[in-house]
């Protein structure tokens, strides 16, 4: 299986609707599309509310190279708004006080980030998986 076929999978199992592959020389990728809350599923309705985003794109999971020569990090970003930044940023941070997952958060105006070096992963797909659930719990 491709890197995108793990990434749609993960999106799948989830019940998020996956939008675009996305990639450059620094990132690959697949988009999170907003869906209508009516239409999706629990979970993918609560990372909805939750991160709110103004556009059609909920977040983007893919790998990032966040430093030359080394490995590509894991990494999932959710597209908040200025109102739901904390609200992600906090979800997050309790899920790996708790364990549930390892990373560093990191933002970009409303964007809120998770990222995992690639060596440092266990099992890529659990990984999203986690966020993804950490991300939507309530």
């Amino acid at each position: 299986m491709n890197i995108y076929g793990v990434l749609h999978h993960v999106l799948d199992e989830q019940g998020i609707s996956s939008g675009e592959s996305d990639s450059s020389d620094s990132w690959i990728g697949v988009r999170i599309r907003k869906a209508n809350t009516a239409q999706a599923g629990r979970m993918y309705s609560r990372l909805i509310q939750t991160v709110n985003p103004t556009g059609r794109t909920l977040g983007w999971i893919g790998y990032e190279l966040v430093e030359e020569q080394k490995s590509p990090y894991l990494s999932a970003w959710f597209y908040a708004t200025p109102k739901t930044t904390k609200r992600i940023r906090s979800r997050l941070q309790r899920a790996m006080n708790q364990g549930a997952f390892h990373g560093t958060l990191k933002e970009e105006g409303s964007h809120v980030a998770v990222r995992l070096p690639g060596n440092e992963s266990k099992n890529d797909a659990e990984w999203y998986r986690s966020v993804l659930r950490a991300a939507a719990a309530g």
